[in-house]
Order: structure tokens, then sequence, then C-alpha cells
């Protein structure tokens, strides 16, 4: 009988680093840390103590990162300061996903873990929506091949940069518009930005389905902390999973974990 791993997976982030304790395939608990650049191991270590002090001992840890500097910080809190087996994913990684690239480093760490989750758990021919600081659309077939990605500037981050290029404008809580026209402001941005972003993915869904029709059907996964807003106007998404990263980490680690490494 295979014993029950306590694991700690880590996704790194432009803005937050998403954190999940794993008792097998059970999560136990969560918490966020803000991805600071220029933080300590010692201010690292510290926040890690203070949300995993009531958690039993970690087994190993998983990491997929897009700040390359915080990764080695990353490392060093873990394995030399709290002793913790770290396992990092990348495109390198032997998770027995194929690429169509002779070198795929180029792919970033939380696109393969999200390609890689999509592939174990569906075992279709998948389309996988990240809404965050970016948003990125991958096609991943059923057996594990990566097709190719689009990555576009995430949902807030183009709200953002319109309101603070906009003297008249100001910041709003983004929350799904109810029509598709406002009749002031606030609800002018929100069809501009939500409603706006959804109909952009619409359009590169019936797009890439056009492109690839020897990929048919495709089911498309959506995933990320905006995806929950923007699922109303999402008519082609099939599935939001919000945790397909964090799920996608702890598979990789079980993955790799299995083959000795």
């Amino acid at each position: 009988m295979n014993p029950v791993h306590r694991i700690l997976v880590i996704d790194i982030g432009n803005t937050n680093t998403n954190c999940a304790v794993f008792e097998g395939k059970t999560r136990v608990s969560s918490f966020i840390i803000e991805s600071l650049r220029g933080i300590t191991v010692c201010e690292l270590c510290s926040q890690l103590r203070q949300n995993l002090d009531s958690s039993p001992s970690l087994d190993y840890a998983v990491i997929a990162s897009v700040v390359p500097d915080l990764l080695s910080v990353w490392k060093q809190a873990m394995e030399q300061e709290l002793g913790i087996k770290l396992y990092i994913i990348d495109g390198h990684s032997p998770l027995g996903m194929k690429y169509p690239y002779p070198d795929p480093s180029y792919i970033g760490p939380d696109l393969v873990v999200n390609a890689f989750a999509v592939w174990k758990l569906y075992q279709r021919n998948c389309l996988v929506i990240d809404l965050g600081t970016a948003t990125t659309i991958q096609l991943v077939n059923q057996d594990g091949y990566y097709e190719a990605a689009t990555i576009i500037p995430g949902l807030k981050t183009a709200a953002d940069n319109l309101i603070g290029k906009a003297a008249m404008l100001h910041e709003i809580e983004l929350r799904f518009p109810q029509h598709v026209m406002g009749q002031n402001t606030t609800d002018a941005l929100l069809s501009g930005i939500v409603l706006g972003h959804c109909l952009m993915l619409e359009a590169f869904i019936s797009r890439i389905k056009a492109e690839y029709p020897q990929k048919a059907p495709l089911y498309v996964v959506l995933t990320g902390g905006l995806a929950a807003l923007i699922a109303p106007g999402m008519h082609s998404v099939e599935l939001v999973n919000q945790d397909l990263t964090l799920e996608g980490l702890r598979m990789a680690g079980v993955e790799l974990r299995g083959k000795g490494l």
C-alpha cells in the first residue's frame, strides 16, 4: 500500500504566489504570499513558518515559477533553511509530455503544469484557458502532446493600464456586466473590459477550432483567479476548474516522486 504523502505545492505568479498543502489527493490548507521581488530568504521562511505552523511535517514540495528571481529564493528557503525536498517544474521535467520543439524550455512552467493537468485529468483534446496576470490559451491533445499556445494581456492587467492612463476614469470593482452596453462610465467600462475579454476569447476558441479541425471535439477548460468572473459570458467553456494549476503541481510531484527523482 502506497503511503499518503503531505505535499506543499507552490505556484509563483507575477502578482501572487498561491500555495496549498495536500495530504494524498486532498487539499487540507491553502494560503497566498505576495510575489515580492527582493524578498529575502529569511523573510520568506518567516512567512512560510507562520502559514505552515499548524501543518504536520511535509514530505516534499513542488514549485512552478514565472519569476526566475523568486525561484532561487524559494529554492534556498525550502531546501537549505527548511530542509524540504523541492521539485522544480519546467519544460524539461520528465512528466511524459511531448513537445513539437527541440527545446521546450521557452514554455512557461505554469503552462507546463496546466497542460500536464488537463492531459492527466481529462484525457481528451483540450483547450485550457488560464486567466491571471496574462491570459493564456493552450492546445493539448489526449496523448499529452503540447500543440501550441497563445499569450494575451490579462483582463485586470489591461484594465489597470487603461484606467491608469485615462485621467477621467477611476478604478472599479470588476464584475460581470448586466448589459452589452453601459449607460454610465462604470457600466461602460465593465462591458468593455469584462465582456470584451469574453468575446475575444470566444473568437480565439472559434478560430482555433477552425484551424485545428482534426482535434475536434475540443474540451475547453477555464482556470485562474478570474475564471469565475468571466465564466458567465463564455458559452464555449465546458468546465471551470480554478484549482487546475495547484492540482497539476500535486500530480507532477507524484509523477516525479514515483520515478525516484
